[in-house]
């Protein structure tokens, strides 16, 4: 996978985990113990200095009612299309994708 892909995706799960933390009105503390995870590692993943792996990833959607997705990347789901619009774009800041797709 281009390397650039990889930052951008490391980049938009830790913005859609900060965000969504926010967004319910936790702070790291209270997620932090409704996930057993340490309050420093939730820092560190949601300011992209640490990959969370599949596990905690896990954790913490559970914990903020949202869902980690996979599909087939052939696959007709709205989801993979826009994925696959972001992968061929990935030389495109993320900011120009998404002021793009509000046109």
């Amino acid at each position: 996978m281009n390397r650039d892909v990889t930052s951008e995706a490391r980049d938009m799960v830790a913005h859609f985990l900060s965000t969504q933390r926010k967004k319910l009105g936790l702070s790291r503390a209270q997620l932090a113990e409704r996930t057993e995870l340490a309050e420093t590692t939730i820092k560190l993943i949601e300011t992209n200095k640490l990959t969370p792996s599949g596990s905690n990833l896990l954790k913490l959607c559970d914990a903020m009612g949202c869902y980690f997705y996979l599909a087939e990347r052939e696959s007709n789901d709205p989801v993979v299309a826009g994925i696959s619009r972001l992968v061929s774009t990935a030389h495109t800041p993320l900011k120009q994708v998404n002021d793009t797709d509000a046109e």
